[in-house]
């Protein structure tokens, strides 16, 4: 009993039981992609770049600063301390209204800064690499 105890202890978990994703052999995910283990030919990946075209995410069109901005407040929680800094305003306390309408504008500007700045260098790393390489069978 103490050795089943030990050795159950012992054992790692499979892929499957880690990920909890099924584990789905490679002859079947050959079949799935129609493809083999040389690859496909020229003619079935001549086939699929005019069907599906190139794999390229690099002309994806880019919104301008101020409707990335203005989407900052979409965000519930903005909307929600915006109106308290409304009600605030109505109900004549300038101060707290003031307080909060600073804090949410520093806020999004902040975050919009952040996002500037690491766009570009994130763009880069999302490009796909230059590969040229050809394969004939």
């Amino acid at each position: 009993m103490k050795d089943q105890l030990t050795q159950q202890a012992t054992q790692t978990p499979s892929d499957e039981k880690k990920t909890g994703t099924p584990k789905i052999p490679l002859k079947t995910q050959f079949e799935q992609l129609q493809s083999s283990e040389q690859g496909l030919t020229g003619e079935e990946a001549r086939r699929r770049l005019d069907k599906y075209g190139p794999n390229d995410t690099t002309g994806t069109k880019r919104e301008s600063g101020l409707v990335q901005f203005l989407r900052l407040f979409l965000n519930p929680l903005i909307l929600i301390l915006l109106l308290a800094s409304l009600i605030s305003a109505i109900l004549g306390d300038p101060v707290d209204a003031s307080i909060i309408f600073i804090i949410v504008m520093s806020s999004n500007i902040l975050n919009f800064v952040q996002r500037e700045t690491w766009s570009p260098p994130m763009h880069a790393w999302c490009r796909p690499p230059i590969c040229k390489y050809n394969r004939r069978h």
